[in-house]
């Protein structure tokens, strides 16, 4: 069995600090996934504020 070192990563209180760190770790699945979220949340902003403009 080889075993393989993981960097120690300090997540912050920071979401998309944390995404950026964390996306080298992921697979190409998992990245897009993670991207797909990223623009249903941009677009529900996106949605709110003109609800509320």
């Amino acid at each position: 069995m080889t075993a393989t070192k993981v960097p120690e990563i300090n997540l912050t209180d920071n979401t998309l600090d944390n995404i950026i760190k964390m996306a080298p770790f992921l697979d190409e699945k998992s990245q897009d996934r993670v991207f797909g979220m990223m623009l249903e949340a941009v677009k529900s902003l996106e949605h709110d504020k003109k609800k509320a403009g």
